[in-house]
């Protein structure tokens, strides 16, 4: 019995494991180790000598007592696991769980920091469009103001529209199917243009070379040359002015207060009408252009009247009856070499016929090709025309002819 003592020990330390396997599941991982140990501890016990038997029998029968509270704790311990392992998805979700509530907090706190700096910024674009508002008035308030004047002038403008405009009736050598240009009032049209229109319009449009050209002024070589060089043009080149030679054209007057381009003015202005538009007029009355030119350079009444800083001067032809030009022409303001009249009514012919003639330089051609095509299509026709008696009177009169062969 003395050689047999030793084997109740492992029961006690069983039960001590089992005691221990019921402590928190942090022990688990020992516990578990321990019950492992334990088929190791009993073995000895069941390895002792067969001279003892009678011992085992002892152990054997205090065995069962002492594997009665170790089969509790044994039954215990997968009790604890689970509780552990329940405890530990329910910590998890907990866990889970409280992250999913700072989060929704966050959102919530972000969604009501968000609504606050709307609100701010809504009022204070409700505020600017408000101020807008307020500065579109005061603008539509001062340009109404400072528009009243020119409301007024518009009106005015109107109103003296209805001035009916006077028109004369001049008769040009150049009018007329067999008109030409008359070679002396073009020189001096040339030098009108030259001492008195040049220094406010300019001309281009128009070459230095053709004032030679046979339809027109008809300068010599020598002297158109020195025209030319009387004027001086930048050129890019040199960088700086240079004389103007045949090949460029007269000078382009720019400038606040200057007058508009004179190469095409007497194209683009008429004088006659005819119902609705159609230009009948102009058949009796001439091409129309020379003759408003001629009616605005002697339609000056004397009258002059300020309006908005401006003079402005009456004019019996210009629309409206008010224009801003001062009259620009007087008598015996130009000397003639050829000693024609210097009076205002034969200045103004001049000058009127030399911008016809920049207006259409090549009007002599053109009427000399028309007269040329229409003499022809006269005789093409006649040829036609007998043609056609010739080819169709066999036809006509195959009566006759057949009677005659019999």
């Amino acid at each position: 019995m003395t050689a047999a003592e030793p084997a109740p020990q492992p029961a006690a330390e069983v039960t001590a494991q089992a005691a221990d396997t019921a402590a928190p599941a942090t022990t688990e991982e020992p516990a578990a180790a321990e019950a492992a140990a334990e088929p190791a501890a009993e073995e000895p016990a069941v390895e002792a000598p067969a001279e003892e038997a009678p011992a085992e029998e002892a152990v054997a029968d205090e065995a069962p007592a002492d594997e009665a509270p170790a089969e509790e704790a044994a039954e215990a311990e997968p009790a604890a696991e689970d509780e552990a392992v329940e405890e530990a998805p329910a910590e998890e979700a907990a866990a889970e769980e409280a992250p999913a509530e700072e989060a929704a907090a966050d959102e919530e706190a972000a969604q009501d920091e968000a609504t606050e700096d709307e609100a701010p910024a809504e009022a204070v674009e409700d505020e600017a469009a408000a101020e807008d508002l307020t500065e579109d008035v005061a603008v539509a308030e001062d340009t109404t103001e400072e528009d009243a004047p020119q409301i007024d002038e518009a009106a005015a403008a109107t109103e003296a529209a209805t001035h009916d405009q006077v028109i004369h009736d001049v008769s040009f050598s150049f009018e007329g199917p067999f008109g030409t240009y008359d070679q002396l009032q073009l020189q001096r049209g040339l030098q009108v243009y030259t001492e008195v229109c040049a220094g406010c319009h300019g001309m281009k449009q128009v070459p230095l070379r053709t004032l030679s050209d046979p339809n027109g002024p008809q300068l010599p070589e020598d002297q158109m040359r020195a025209y030319a060089g009387e004027l001086s043009i930048f050129d890019p080149e040199l960088d700086d002015e240079r004389p103007r030679e045949p090949t460029d054209m007269f000078p382009t007057i720019e400038g606040e207060g200057m007058g508009p381009d004179l190469s095409l003015m007497a194209k683009a202005r008429a004088g006659f009408h005819g119902p609705y538009g159609t230009g009948i007029n102009q058949l009796f009355h001439g091409i129309g252009g020379p003759e408003y030119i001629y009616s605005i350079l002697t339609g000056y009444t004397g009258e002059e009247m300020e309006q908005a800083g401006t003079v402005l001067y009456e004019n019996t032809a210009f629309p409206g009856g008010w224009i801003s030009m001062a009259p620009p022409l007087s008598d015996d303001q130009v000397t003639y070499e050829d000693g024609s009249p210097t009076d205002l009514n034969s200045m103004a012919q001049d000058i009127s016929a030399f911008l016809m003639w920049t207006a259409e330089p090549k009007m002599m051609e053109r009427k000399q090709s028309g007269l040329v095509a229409v003499l022809f299509l006269i005789v093409l026709t006649v040829l036609l025309y007998l043609t056609n008696k010739r080819l169709w009177w066999p036809i006509k009169h195959r009566d006759e002819v057949t009677g005659s062969d019999r």
